[in-house]
Order: C-alpha cells, then sequence, then structure tokens
C-alpha cells in the first residue's frame, strides 16, 4: 500500500464516493512534544458498519484496530458511538496510518483529530442533547394527547404521528442505525433515511388532511391531494434502484412543490388577521420546513458536509413540537370559546323574539316594502321601520337575520336595485342618475356600487341588453 498512488483531500471534509469494496485513506500524524501523546481518531459519521486502523509501530510490528457499530462492545445502545480510535505516540514521532472505511453511503463527513478529554466531553454532549431532544418532544406529544383528550379533534393524533415520525428519522442518522437492529443485508435498510424520509412525507399529508377539516377548505376532497401524498412510498426506491437514484433530485423536486403548495391552500386564513397565535403557527412551520428541506438536500449528497444543514433542524425540533402543539391547543380553544359565545348568543336572540308573532311581524314588513315602497325614501333607516312595527332595533334587526337571511341595509338595496331596473327599461330617456336617486339612492355612486354587486354590471350596460334583447324578441314576435 505504500507504493500505490493517493489523491490528497485539501478540504476540512472528506467527501469520496464509496465503493463496496470499502475505501482506504493515509494520512500521517507527528508528535512534536517531548512526552507521549494520546489522541482520538473521530469519523464523524455513524452509518459505518466496519473501519479498520493499520500501521506499523517503531519496531516494525504491524497494528490493527476496528471500530464501527458491526465491532461496539461498549455497553451504549440507545446512542451508539461514533467510530473513533485511540492514538498513542512516543515523543517526536511521526506514524503513517492507513484507515478503511466500509461505509454505507457516500463519504461526506469530517474525520478529526482530537484530545481525551475533548472526546469524553463530545460524548457527554452528544447524549445530553440527544436526551434533552427526546425528552422536550415528549413533552410536546403529552400535550397533543391532551389537546386531543380535550376537544377530541384527530389533528394532534396527526401532528404527534409526523413529529415522531421525524424524530425516528432522526434518531437512526444520528442516534443508532436502522442497519444496526433490522439487519445489514438490506439495501433500504442501510440507507433508512429514505424510508423513514417516505414515512413522514405521508405523515405530513395526513396531518395537512386532519387540518383542513378543520378549516373547511376541503382542499382534501381533490383526488390529486392523496395522489400527491402517496408520492412519499417513491423515496423507498431511491436506495434500491439505480434510475431512481440518479434522478433522486427530480423526486424531492415534485414533493417539496406538491407538499408546500398544499401547506399553503390548507393553511390559507386558517388564523384571522392580526393573530398573534397564528404568527407563531406560521414562523415555526416555515422555519422547521425550510431547515429539513435544506437537511434533505445534504443526505442527497449536493453540497458538502456542515454542522448547520445536518444538525440545524434536529436541534429546532423540540421547539417547533412545544409551539405547534401549544398553538393548535390555544387555535382550538379560542374556537370552541367563540362557539360558545355565539350559541350563547342565539338563545339571547330567540328569548328576545320568542313573545312575538313573527309571521304577522314579517308580513308587516313585506307590506311595507311591496306596497308602501319605503325603500323609495333616501332617509330610511331601520330604526324608522321599526317604530312602524312596534319593535325594538334589535328585534326587527334579529327577525330581518332570520327570515329574510340578510340585513337591514342588504335588504333594502335589493328592493331598490329591483325598482332601478324596472325603471331603467321602462324610462330609457332618464338618466341614470336619476333612476338611481328615483329608486331610493342618494348618490350615483352609491347606486352604481349596488347595482353592480347585485347584477354584476352597471346600469347602462344593464340598460343597453336588455332593451337589445327586447327589440329582438320584438322582431322574431
Amino acid at each position: 500500500m505504500e507504493d500505490l498512488e493517493w489523491h490528497q483531500i485539501p478540504t476540512e471534509v472528506l467527501r469520496v464516493k464509496r465503493t463496496p469494496f470499502g475505501n482506504w485513506l493515509r494520512f500521517s500524524v507527528k508528535n512534536s512534544e517531548s512526552t507521549i501523546q494520546s489522541r482520538i481518531l473521530l469519523l464523524g459519521w455513524l452509518n459505518v458498519p466496519d473501519t479498520q486502523l493499520c500501521f506499523f509501530d517503531k519496531s516494525g510490528k504491524f497494528v490493527s484496530a476496528r471500530s464501527g457499530y458491526s465491532n461496539d462492545i461498549e455497553d451504549e445502545k440507545i446512542l451508539t458511538n461514533l467510530p473513533h480510535f485511540r492514538i498513542d505516540l512516543e515523543p517526536n514521532e511521526n506514524r503513517i496510518f492507513y484507515l478503511f472505511v466500509l461505509s454505507n453511503e457516500d463519504i461526506n463527513y469530517r474525520i478529526q483529530i482530537m484530545g481525551l478529554e475533548e472526546f469524553e466531553l463530545r460524548k457527554r454532549l452528544r447524549s445530553i442533547i440527544s436526551y434533552s431532544i427526546i425528552g422536550i418532544v415528549a413533552i410536546a406529544i403529552f400535550y397533543s394527547l391532551f389537546g386531543y383528550y380535550r376537544f377530541r379533534n384527530f389533528t394532534f393524533v396527526s401532528f404527534l404521528l409526523y413529529i415522531i415520525s421525524v424524530l425516528v428519522t432522526f434518531y437512526f442518522l444520528h442516534g443508532r442505525t436502522f442497519a444496526e437492529i433490522a439487519g445489514n443485508t438490506n439495501n433500504l435498510f442501510r440507507h433508512s433515511y429514505f424510508l423513514f424520509l417516505g414515512i413522514s412525507y405521508v405523515f405530513l399529508f395526513l396531518y395537512l388532511f386532519s387540518v383542513d377539516k378543520i378549516n373547511q377548505r376541503k382542499v382534501y376532497r381533490s383526488v390529486f391531494f392523496w395522489i400527491s401524498g402517496a408520492l412519499g412510498v417513491l423515496y423507498f426506491l431511491i436506495p434500491l434502484l439505480h434510475s431512481w437514484y440518479d434522478h433522486r433530485i427530480l423526486l424531492l423536486v415534485v414533493t417539496v412543490g406538491l407538499s408546500s403548495f398544499y401547506f399553503i391552500r390548507v393553511h390559507y386564513q386558517f388564523f384571522g388577521s392580526n393573530s398573534s397565535i397564528g404568527f407563531l403557527y406560521t414562523a415555526s412551520w416555515t422555519v422547521f420546513l425550510v431547515l429539513n428541506i435544506y437537511k434533505t438536500i445534504f443526505h442527497f449528497d449536493f453540497y458538502p458536509f456542515n454542522y448547520f444543514s445536518v444538525f440545524g433542524v434536529v436541534l429546532f425540533l423540540p421547539f417547533h413540537s412545544i409551539l405547534i402543539s401549544f398553538s393548535l391547543n390555544e387555535f382550538l380553544n379560542r374556537k370552541k370559546s367563540q362557539k360558545l359565545e355565539e350559541k350563547d348568543s342565539i338563545q339571547t336572540r330567540k328569548s328576545t323574539t320568542s313573545s312575538l308573532n313573527v309571521v304577522e311581524i314579517v308580513q308587516g314588513v313585506k307590506n311595507l316594502l311591496e306596497k308602501k315602497k319605503v325603500f323609495l325614501q333616501k332617509s330610511l333607516k331601520e330604526e324608522n321601520v321599526a317604530k312602524e312595527l312596534g319593535l325594538s332595533l334589535h328585534q326587527l334587526s334579529e327577525i330581518i337575520n332570520v327570515e329574510f337571511g340578510n340585513n337591514f341595509p342588504s335588504l333594502i338595496n335589493q328592493y331598490r336595485i329591483e325598482e332601478a331596473k324596472k325603471l331603467l327599461l321602462d324610462h330609457p330617456d332618464k338618466t341614470t342618475a336619476e333612476i338611481g336617486s328615483s329608486a331610493g339612492f342618494s348618490s350615483k355612486s352609491a347606486f352604481y356600487m349596488e347595482f353592480k354587486k347585485f347584477t354584476g354590471t352597471n346600469p347602462n350596460a344593464y340598460r343597453r341588453k336588455e332593451l337589445k334583447n327586447e327589440s329582438t324578441f320584438r322582431k322574431n314576435f
């Protein structure tokens, strides 16, 4: 091996294509101190079943050591140790090492040499951060379960399913490899990221479905919505078929595009304007999804390793899970309160009109509008009509809302527009401003606006069209 040609790696991140037979790396380490120095050689990735460090000591004896999850004999089984070796160097010794790496993925990570204390500190920090993330997400899960118990809404269940699927995805990336548990013989298990990425994608659409049920936008009724969600299973094919692996970026673009499109459609007007809870919810989802896409692009091997791309979304996950659980609880609590207020309001309204003869009052309103044509009065007010019928303003307003399905101004304008439509045809010599005034409108602009709202066109266009149709009918007749 000493006679082979070796290629230098000029960057801090080692990035080379894996081979099915493993990769050999060569490097030298020099101890410039006058005392024996001990260091740790650490590989910065977990999905390495076997790695071997070889060298010749000062006496010329060949020495080798093995690491990787298939060789890990330490007691820690929840978090597998990263592949590492201890290196001991004599004073002023310069030693050449040969590192064999049998990796399940292309090599795209750092290989570092550090002191023993720094290595132990990193191990402790890794454990603390990992268990903290799991603990905080567990709190969010229990809070979601509490929300489901409280509101009996499936959104909480779908959200915790999505969060658990994402947490499991990250665990099998950075905590313990899935192949270590399920076996290293299946290519899908060796590249389990694509397996759990597909599962979490499907659960995201399940969550969107449940949110859409709340928002009543009925986006989920589209067959294309469910087809888009089912595309997540295509991620399973990436490690199984070379053609899918070569075109994996196309699948990523399609799935990210569709999930973003439906996320926006489902959440459109989910929260009211100027809602602090809505802003918190939207901001959290935006940050999480952007970071998750950034991480996915790295795992699709489109740029070199960096800590932010790999661990940014992992560290944000616990905060995201708490924020969304809180937002959903608060949103549904407010919605429940609004329904109770509306129910109380309806009961109050019913109590104010229950002693009245509603049928007689409705007939009285129709008599004022259709026979007396009070709507022709420009200064007509709801108080005048209420006084005419012997009712309070609130009682009249409630009866018009319930019995006519309208409010007082809209009801009056509806009669005025019908009157104006007749006048436009009966008096073609009059201007539209005169017609509007005759129909009870106080200004030309108000007349035009209401006419357009009720008919979809302006008075002049309506008159021309109707007169033309009438003329054509007479000729044909």
